[in-house]
């Protein structure tokens, strides 16, 4: 009996031990694997591996890689998911960090303005925003992001980093990131030096038209149409300004297509967008504004949809509001509408779109902004 108990605890013993060999086995694969891979961006290695990145909450992968890897920019692009699609390689003569980040509405730029000034090692000179107009309608909150300090608070805890590889969320996105990097490269994906890419193939036109049809039923229900309420963008701005006196702020508006402008127009909302114009003139003393009619909003195959721009847009964008020569660059892509030309710029607008066709059909939705 002795020895039989003797060898039940042995038994014991080595099972235990098994265990808890194969548990910690399992998860120092788990942990070297989301440390080699990195979805979240707490670490600056890249290879083949985690060459291409999925999106998974780019507030959160964003502000980490501003807190654990990139500190030598002394300039920052704030904006929307459209002004993601700017590569900051386009910004000649400074270091700039793209911030801009999936649905960001005005009053939370000041927050990511301080946010960044506060990592920036050599100092933030210069802050460029990408404003867009459906973020005027006070109504409109989102979709469910979490306030700034959240996400502050996240990548300065202490422990974030380590507590991070250990979740099995953070290898689910470490496989997909594998698989995203190993095939052939297509549709959004994000580069390990932060640019924003959008490999999607030729669409025919009926295919296009729907999507911006798909568009424009979301904004007119969402952003331009009955519960729309034109948020204090004079306020917030000026509060932008005041909190950064010693930075020089360059403002631009988004393009979006002609159908989605005439949109705009057709819900009456034109005197609120010259309002808009008028507020960032005041505050910013300039405003480079891309909307309208012109050479790149008329022609569909510069949007992967009814709003958002391919990156080779963002290339010209970039080209304007940093004043270098480009050769693609139309010349009625981008006025710079400032304090002497205001007056002249909103009584053109109104002559030129008052009486565009007021009815434009819709079929869908679509929640990235």
């Amino acid at each position: 009996m002795p020895v039989e108990l003797s060898t039940s605890k042995a038994a014991f013993r080595r099972n235990t031990i098994r265990f808890f060999v194969s548990f910690f086995s399992i998860f120092s694969i788990i942990v070297l694997l989301n440390y080699f891979i990195d979805p979240l961006w707490t670490y600056p290695h890249a290879h083949r591996f985690n060459t291409r990145q999925i999106k998974i909450e780019d507030r959160q992968q964003k502000t980490n890689l501003i807190t654990y890897v990139h500190h030598d920019f002394d300039a920052i692009l704030l904006g929307s998911s459209r002004t993601t699609f700017i590569s900051y390689k386009d910004f000649k003569g400074v270091k700039l960090f793209n911030y801009a980040l999936d649905n960001t509405l005005p009053e939370e730029y000041a927050d990511y303005i301080s946010y960044a000034r506060k990592q920036s090692r050599p100092g933030v000179k210069l802050v460029v925003i990408g404003l867009d107009f459906f973020g005027t309608n006070s109504n409109f909150k989102g979709y469910g992001q979490k306030p700034p300090d959240e996400y502050f608070r996240n990548a300065e805890d202490p422990y974030y980093r380590m507590k991070s590889l250990f979740l099995f969320d953070t290898l689910r996105y470490s496989m997909k990131n594998i698989y995203k990097s190993l095939k052939k490269p297509d549709g959004f994906f994000y580069s390990r030096d932060s640019i924003n890419h959008c490999i999607k193939p030729p669409v025919s036109k009926e295919s296009k038209m729907k999507s911006v049809d798909y568009t424009i039923r979301e904004f007119r229900k969402r952003m331009y149409g009955e519960n729309y309420q034109y948020r204090e963008m004079r306020k917030i701005l000026k509060d932008i300004r005041q909190k950064n006196p010693d930075v020089k702020i360059v403002a631009f508006t988004t393009p979006t297509t002609e159908p989605l402008w005439k949109l705009l127009v057709e819900q009456g909302r034109l005197d609120d967008y010259c309002r808009w114009i008028t507020d960032i003139v005041s505050e910013f003393d300039e405003v480079i504004n891309f909307m309208g009619v012109n050479s790149i909003t008329s022609n569909l195959d510069n949007y992967y949809d009814g709003h958002h721009f391919f990156p080779k847009i963002g290339t010209l964008i970039a080209a304007r509001v940093m004043n270098i020569p480009d050769k693609n660059l139309p010349d009625d892509f981008g006025q710079r509408v400032n304090r002497e030309n205001l007056d002249r710029f909103l009584v053109d607008v109104k002559q030129r779109y008052s009486s565009l066709p007021r009815k434009i059909t819709g079929k869908g939705g679509d929640n990235a902004v």
